[in-house]
């Protein structure tokens, strides 16, 4: 559906700009709630990304990451143990463009679990049997581009 769209945004968009690719990558801030003291893991994500323009305020934006995710132990904390689950999600999100650079989008977000490991006292355990295999999210958002 994406190739599609891709494919044909130039000749419904009417005079809308060109599909855009490109490469990005970021910060994430992640924690797992629960009855323990987590506290929150600093990781990154990283992909390619493909923007396609409906017209100058409606687009498509969908992306492929590579995203780590999951919680860090709590140093005050003797039995406190971290957990990284390596994710692929591809975000697919609307967006709008509310004037020049300020914008807002929402969408939808499927990711399959590539790996999900543990560490308790120094030992590492791999967890992946104990984990959901697949995560579904919906994320909204505003933006500002400085370009």
């Amino acid at each position: 559906m994406l190739a599609g769209l891709m494919l044909t945004s130039r000749g419904y968009g009417q005079g809308a700009p060109a599909p855009i690719f490109g490469v990005k990558g970021g910060l994430n801030f992640a924690n797992i709630g629960g009855e323990t003291d987590n506290k929150l893991k600093t990781a990154f994500h990283a992909g390619v990304y493909s923007e396609v323009f409906f017209d100058y305020f409606l687009m498509m934006q969908a992306e492929l990451l590579v995203s780590l995710q999951g919680h860090a132990a709590d140093p005050n904390n003797a039995f406190a143990s971290s957990l990284s689950l390596w994710y692929i999600t591809l975000p697919i999100m609307a967006r709008y463009n509310l004037g020049y650079n300020f914008n807002v989008h929402a969408g939808i977000q499927p990711a399959v679990l590539l790996s999900a490991k543990s560490v308790y006292q120094d030992q590492k355990f791999d967890v992946k049997d104990q984990t959901k295999g697949f995560d579904l999210g919906l994320p909204i958002g505003v933006g500002y581009e400085f370009s």
